[in-house]
């Protein structure tokens, strides 16, 4: 029984520093919430004292950790754990920001490990290219709002504004993610004209104006452009690589994994729009990245080779958005 509370012990303290990977950050939280002294905290982390249940409880909850995937029990009819936070991005709370800035410093704490790699196989822009495009993400707001609002509360692209806090860790984001040593995308062929068609389909519901239209075909534009360059160099200006292929089947979803060579893999499944399912497990990281070998045998690599394919591929994209939305 000893061996088996250890254990598990162990598993709750990897779960909560992979949410907070620095350590002074993390013992910080912890004293916050638990209301006691960081010397009493770090005892804990030490495993010199065991946190109590409540405590735990209480700190999984402050960090939205799942206890039942800690103690996860097998059963043959029991799923692979995956956790599902919806943030609410027009009235976002403290956790929500706390969730976004501790992915963004997991990432930076792989920064320089040479085999750390995130894959992405997606049928839309994935979040790379939206922090990088902030009209593309209003549009993507715009969206998500639509889902989950009553129409009449509902506000034109015009009115829509990302909070300042937000745009920061969209920026954090990007700096951190260019600095992964090895990044893939598989697009589905027709991820753009899936787009045109959201944009269109909100044209006619008048929440996007013909000058919003035409400020979105040109931020589209731009970012086909840096695509493009991204793609011919067949990496970030930093050096470090990127391989984009274009798949020959239609993908269903955005499914994306980060993993280094020691204790990381998260493993994502978009829903909701902006949402994600979310699993932290090695084993459905592993399966995840087996699925992700198998599509790139049915795609094409456009990037720092296939030229004719990469040049074809990006006219189609450029043509596609002159014939659909306003010049």
């Amino acid at each position: 029984m000893s061996n088996i509370r250890n254990k598990l012990y162990e598993k709750f303290l990897e779960a909560i520093r992979s949410k907070v990977p620095e350590r002074f950050r993390l013992a910080n939280i912890i004293a916050d919430v638990l209301l006691i002294e960081k010397d009493a905290v770090y005892r804990r982390l030490r495993g010199e004292v065991p946190f109590t249940f409540a405590e735990a409880a209480t700190v999984a909850e402050r960090l939205d950790i799942s206890l039942d995937d800690i103690i996860f029990v097998a059963s043959p009819y029991r799923s692979r754990p995956f956790h599902l936070h919806l943030q609410n991005y027009f009235e976002m709370e403290e956790i929500d920001y706390t969730m976004s800035q501790n992915y963004v410093e997991t990432i930076r704490s792989m920064r320089h490990q040479n085999k750390t790699v995130f894959g992405c196989v997606t049928n839309v822009l994935p979040l790379h290219v939206l922090t990088y495009c902030p009209l593309l993400f209003r549009l993507y707001l715009l969206k998500w709002m639509y889902q989950f609002r009553n129409f009449k509360a509902i506000q034109p692209f015009s009115q829509i504004f990302v909070p300042e806090r937000l745009q920061k860790l969209h920026r954090q984001y990007l700096e951190e993610v260019q600095n992964i040593k090895h990044t893939f995308f598989i697009w589905d062929k027709s991820f753009l004209a899936y787009m045109v068609h959201d944009i269109k389909y909100f044209q006619h519901l008048r929440l996007i104006a013909d000058e919003d239209m035409l400020m979105l075909k040109n931020e589209t534009e731009h970012f086909l452009s840096k695509a493009e360059e991204v793609t011919s160099n067949g990496g970030y200006s930093n050096g470090n690589k990127v391989d984009i292929y274009i798949s020959g089947l239609n993908l269903d979803a955005t499914y994306s994994y980060l993993t280094n060579e020691r204790d990381i893999h998260i493993s994502m499944v978009n829903a909701f729009t902006l949402g994600a399912l979310t699993s932290m497990t090695d084993d459905v990281c592993e399966r995840m990245k087996v699925w992700m070998t198998s599509i790139k045998r049915s795609s094409i690599l456009i990037s720092a080779s296939s030229e004719k394919e990469r040049i074809s591929f990006f006219d189609k994209q450029r043509e596609l958005l002159h014939q659909q939305l306003i010049s």
